[in-house]
């Protein structure tokens, strides 16, 4: 037969043991909402002005610097997107940056020297500012990670592209120009040297964002993605059979020539006209 002393024990051990449950699932909640806070501070913030409109990474690369804030993405329907400061590559990978990494055995060579009308191209010096091709997405990832970066996600790339709250069509206006970028209809018929057309940057200051070579991006493709899409910092579809290019080449047409235009790959494919810019996280 129970006491009241035993009773009242057994409701002490029940007390303790909910004031335990109430404490761990508020520190639950606590940690979980806390990056949310912390986010939400940043967009309430602004622009973060402790941070550098330009560095030089660990490998002498030049990169500029997307502040934090919302940015539109898509075609005839946009969305909005907030997110987080970043550094992007002011130009495209050239033949002779990749070869660094290659020679440092952290990179695989492209899957040829070649390029759509050279015969020697990765190989030849006259080459060396000339964005590297024919590497696949898994190379240009590795590159990016030995450079301590990583591929932009869809939404940086085209926040870079079109500015913070733009809806232009082209990186630098809407007037479509043999001088600005170097696509099908220039009839050049193969890659240039990076930042041949300082009047086609980006407002970011970034060359080649459109035409050149493709760019490969760290999403994978779904062709409603932008409508799923999270509203802060998305990253894209967690799976999927192709991964997202960006920016057209040297080899399309008018019709592509847009900041919004997608075009996606198998990633283990490797073409004359698809090549790499990374990114780098601020913090």
């Amino acid at each position: 037969m129970q006491t009241m002393d035993d009773k009242n024990s057994v409701w002490r051990v029940i007390a303790v043991i909910t004031s335990l449950a109430v404490l761990v699932i508020t520190l639950i909640c606590v940690s979980l909402a806390l990056p949310r806070w912390n986010l939400y501070q940043r967009m309430e913030n602004g622009p973060d002005l402790s941070l550098a409109p330009s560095i030089v990474d660990d490998h002498n690369v030049p990169m500029n610097l997307v502040q934090q804030g919302y940015s539109h993405i898509g075609n005839k329907a946009l969305y909005d997107v907030f997110l987080d400061a970043y550094y992007i590559d002011v130009y495209e990978v050239t033949n002779g940056r990749y070869k660094e990494c290659v020679d440092d055995g952290k990179c695989q060579p492209p899957l040829t020297a070649r390029s759509y009308t050279r015969d020697s191209y990765y190989d030849n010096p006259e080459f060396s500012n000339y964005p590297v091709v024919y590497v696949n997405w898994g190379q240009a990832q590795t590159y990016c990670k030995w450079r301590g970066g990583r591929l932009p996600t869809e939404a940086e790339w085209e926040k870079a592209a079109r500015g913070d709250a733009d809806t232009r069509p082209l990186p630098w206006g809407d007037d479509l120009t043999c001088e600005k970028t170097n696509y099908d209809q220039c009839f050049i018929g193969d890659t240039v040297e990076v930042g041949s057309y300082p009047g086609g940057v980006s407002p970011y200051g970034l060359h080649d964002m459109m035409g050149n070579v493709w760019e490969w991006v760290s999403d994978w493709y779904s062709k409603p993605y932008h409508v799923e899409s999270p509203a802060i910092n998305p990253t894209g579809p967690r799976g999927g059979t192709a991964r997202v290019l960006r920016g057209t080449s040297f080899d399309e047409y008018t019709n592509m020539m847009h900041v919004h235009y997608r075009g996606y790959d198998v990633p283990l494919n490797a073409t004359f006209e698809i090549g790499i810019r990374c990114v780098a996280e601020t913090r």
